[in-house]
């Protein structure tokens, strides 16, 4: 039986033509035409959250936390 993966938080582009989602601390964008999908990671592998498309659907903006004792995003 396969293994179900949580998907944490997704964000629908607001032309309906990409979907952006976190799972495992990782950001995917599917493109839904063609069902294309590419992760995006920054250097020193941070986990993302809080993805958000602007309102031309053209960019992606999102948080990385950094590794600190306390809590801080970039």
């Amino acid at each position: 039986m396969p293994h179900a993966k949580t998907i944490s938080e997704a964000a629908i582009s607001p032309d309906g033509s990409r979907v952006a989602y976190v799972l495992e601390g990782r950001l995917t964008v599917v493109t839904l035409s063609d069902n294309t999908n590419h992760s995006i990671e920054v250097e020193g592998k941070l986990d993302l959250r809080a993805a958000a498309w602007s309102t031309d659907s053209k960019q992606l903006v999102f948080l990385a936390d950094l590794p600190t004792e306390a809590p801080s995003a970039q």
